[in-house]
């Protein structure tokens, strides 16, 4: 009966740290371009909540930050499919795609109620992230992509894992698997699963 208990435990704590697509507004067949531009999400309107005490003084500074830090992310990730830059304040791409959107909910859950052995495992203090993305032609501004990801830190226990906070901060895990999961929305057989090595 051990035998069977610790692998189901191990399925608990992996995997639930996630993010996925909720809704498409927009989707075109238009190919991957030569180059890729990120301008930094809008942050003002998005309800910044969890991590720290909301009259700490530090919660500004986290909220400004973090367009700037999703950037990072999203380049890191978008790299993966063709040269990517962040566009700075008033600068414009020259070609390729632009994406840019808007954070609605940064909540980054209760990390003391994630340690607590069964709450943390069942949700308890879980943490969400939900952006709207729009990627569009930079030369002529039409739309090619417009979508929501919505994502968070799910019933990962105190311990989390690679995608997952645990008892830690939350907000860079789920900027980070965001970002990962608009990379493979927009790329076409991110996983290579067509390559064929062998004749």
């Amino acid at each position: 009966m051990k035998i069977l208990v610790l692998p189901l435990a191990a399925l608990l704590l992996v995997g639930c740290a996630q993010s996925t697509v909720r809704k498409t507004y927009v989707a075109t067949t238009a190919p991957l371009p030569r180059s890729i531009y990120i301008q930094p999400f809008d942050i003002s309107e998005a309800a910044f909540t969890g991590w720290m005490h909301p009259s700490s003084g530090e919660m500004p500074l986290r909220k400004a930050i973090a367009p700037l830090e999703f950037a990072d992310d999203l380049k890191d990730e978008l790299s993966k499919l063709a040269p990517t830059a962040v566009l700075k304040p008033g600068e414009k791409a020259p070609e390729g795609w632009v994406v840019s959107g808007k954070f609605d909910l940064v909540d980054a859950g209760d990390p003391v109620a994630r340690k607590i052995p069964v709450a943390g495992i069942l949700g308890a203090g879980r943490s969400t992230l939900v952006v709207h993305v729009k990627v569009t032609e930079a030369k002529t501004g039409a739309v090619i992509h417009a979508f929501d990801v919505s994502g968070g830190s799910g019933g990962t226990g105190r311990w989390g894992n690679t995608g997952a906070p645990g008892s830690g901060n939350a907000i860079y895990h789920d900027m980070k698997n965001a970002a990962e999961r608009i990379m493979l929305a927009i790329s076409q057989d991110p996983h290579n699963y067509g390559l064929r090595t062998a004749p």
